[in-house]
């Protein structure tokens, strides 16, 4: 059974990046549990806290599977964040992080996945927000607090219909996403540095994301 959802992580992580691209540069989030140094001289890193919970189906909550991002014509998916916390009923906490080159880089969507026996669930929250890269830094990006909510007509479905059975159970396809960022910088860096004291000798700098719009239903 875990072998089994294993590849289906593995198989819905690629349909994220081909489903924008047609090719997939997937890479484990640089910031692990078992880390203990990070290099920053080619590539700065992005960090933030993530919580999501499901108040449409609380019998499933999602876990954060990947983020995806855009560098210049390239799509790269972000995996293995770390879990800070299962809340049963209230949801999970992570703290997620990305490599990118200084620049323009522009984070598209963060993908989740719900598991029971049988169904598999998942559901896209999008961002499209842009980001300037810095040289050499880790750069704190903000707190995304999601909420999977019931959804009212001529909102944005918080997964797709298909496949009916799985998406409607977990509370995909009639959720929607209440999302608010914010910063919370020095709590979550304070905890990012506990967690991690090989961090301490990095500059953390601060570039909280905007605020999130709901995108708009085309119909």
């Amino acid at each position: 059974m875990k072998n089994t959802l294993n590849r289906f992580k593995l198989l819905i992580i690629s349909a994220s990046v081909l489903i924008f691209s047609g090719c997939a540069n997937v890479n484990d989030m640089p910031i692990q549990e078992n880390g203990n140094h990070i290099d920053t001289s080619e590539e700065s890193v992005l960090v933030g806290r993530l919580s999501i919970k499901n108040v449409n189906a609380p019998d499933y909550q999602p876990e954060l599977l990947t983020i995806i991002t855009k560098k210049g014509e390239e799509y790269f998916s972000h995996v293995s964040p770390v879990l800070l916390a299962s809340n049963g009923e209230n949801g999970k906490d992570y703290f997620f992080s990305m490599k990118a080159k200084p620049g323009n880089m522009e984070l598209k969507h963060i993908r989740f996945l719900s598991n029971g026996f049988l169904i598999h669930g998942m559901g896209d929250l999008i961002v499209n927000q842009s980001v300037d890269v810095p040289e050499d830094q880790v750069v704190y990006i903000g707190n995304i607090d999601a909420v999977i909510v019931p959804r009212e007509e001529g909102q944005m479905r918080a997964g797709p219909v298909i496949p009916l059975i799985d998406q409607a159970v977990t509370g995909f396809s009639d959720g929607t996403y209440e999302v608010e960022i914010s910063d919370q910088y020095e709590d979550d860096v304070r905890l990012l540095l506990k967690k991690y004291p090989y961090l301490k000798d990095k500059k953390i700098s601060k570039q909280i994301l905007a605020p999130w719009k709901a995108p708009v239903v085309v119909e």
